[in-house]
């Protein structure tokens, strides 16, 4: 700390009163800045005082001693915060702990249990950046939540849409959820990773999740001298993460899936577009010599999604010692088809196209009047393909 003389100080003083900048006093009186700086404030020097009248300084007084801060008034006055203070101490009013000193110990401990930086300023109304500086200091991470991803966390609490229950499927069988540990505290991590071709697919989701903001990102890799796209879209969040961990959407899900309760979807007619879901992600359709479909994953899984199709169908084409397959070819599989794809509004658009060239195929009769018994015998489908059932069969005679 620069020491000056009583002399120096005095000639400061002066030449701050007859308004000279700091930066030319310090050249004048060959001190630093700072040394300037601190002469004006242990000398209460001020030159927006000088701006305000009497009556205003009188004001500002009983302001603060009403309750007001010292912030409040100087936004109330478009004056610098210092220049209140100054004004209060000129006139012996001792200035209140701040908030943010007041509550600063009861704030720590809510940014420890998980709120914002800007709930907590809100709540106790003191500097939001303020707070954030004495964290920082304190060694305290300070995650930026004014950034942070916003999306419906909410979005499958209830599954009542065709839209949640084909994306449940769909994160069935080509998402993963993870808990990471990261700075001692567990990351819940979402995501789901297609070929690049199929990056339209994700924009659809990340608009269903209701991000703002992208979460869609794009890479590729090299592999034998062939460069191959990959696509992802990750979220994090902890109440997501349980609740497709509760309907049976675990981590390492690929030898513990299991087919959700029923009784989470609305109606029973929304597990269709589940299972499409499920389908679009982890099945195979092609139409050769006649239409075939197959579809991989956990025995358990399978079992209980074949159930929905064809109660008395036996699959046991094991890939491997936990993974198995079935497949459907001909009548059956046009049928099925119809009963996944038929008047649905989301789908992946390379697999509906296959089905548009599938379904007037020379099955189509036959299929049809397969899923016209079907129904008779009180299988649960498609309503929409019941009620046009009859239409379909008088254009295909």
């Amino acid at each position: 700390m620069q020491k000056i003389s009583n002399d120096l100080e005095n000639k400061i003083i002066d030449l701050y009163n007859q308004g000279y900048k700091i930066k030319d006093i310090s050249k004048i009186c060959k001190v630093h800045p700072t040394t300037v700086s601190r002469v004006a404030n242990r000398n209460s020097l001020c030159r927006e005082c000088s701006k305000l009248t009497l009556s205003e300084k009188i004001n500002i007084c009983k302001l603060y001693n009403l309750g007001k801060t010292c912030s409040d008034i100087a936004k109330l006055y478009n004056v610098s915060r210092n220049t209140i203070s100054t004004i209060l101490h000129n006139n012996n009013i001792n200035i209140r702990r701040s908030n943010l000193d007041t509550y600063f110990e009861e704030a720590v401990q809510m940014y420890s249990n998980g709120y914002s930086l800007t709930q907590i300023s809100n709540k106790y109304k003191f500097s939001r950046s303020n707070f954030s500086i004495r964290l920082k200091k304190l060694g305290i991470p300070v995650i930026n939540t004014q950034n942070m991803l916003k999306f419906n966390e909410h979005i499958f609490d209830i599954i009542d849409t065709e839209e949640k229950a084909y994306w449940l499927g769909f994160i069935f069988a080509d998402g993963y959820i993870a808990s990471i540990p990261k700075n001692g505290k567990p990351h819940y991590n979402f995501e789901v990773s297609l070929k690049g071709s199929d990056v339209e697919h994700l924009y659809k989701l990340q608009k269903f999740f209701q991000v703002i903001g992208n979460r869609v990102k794009i890479s590729s890799i090299i592999c034998n001298n062939k460069q191959y796209f990959r696509c992802r879209f990750a979220l994090t969040n902890k109440h997501l993460w349980e609740t497709l961990n509760s309907y049976g959407c675990t981590p390492k899900k690929s030898l513990t899936l299991k087919f959700p309760n029923e009784n989470i979807f609305k109606s029973k007619d929304l597990i269709r577009h589940f299972i499409r879901g499920y389908f679009d992600g982890d099945g195979s359709l092609g139409l050769y010599d006649k239409p075939e479909i197959s579809c991989l994953g956990a025995k358990e899984f399978l079992s209980k999604m074949v159930s929905y199709l064809e109660p008395r169908h036996l699959f046991s084409n094991n890939h491997s010692d936990f993974t198995f397959a079935f497949s459907f070819s001909g009548i059956k599989a046009t049928a099925y088809l119809y009963h996944l794809y038929y008047k649905s509004t989301i789908y992946l658009d390379r697999k509906y196209q296959i089905f548009n060239k599938i379904k007037d195929c020379r099955f189509k009769e036959k299929s049809l009047k397969l899923l016209e018994r079907k129904f008779r015998e009180g299988w649960d489908a498609n309503p929409e393909l019941i009620a046009d059932l009859n239409d379909l069969l008088q254009c295909n005679a």
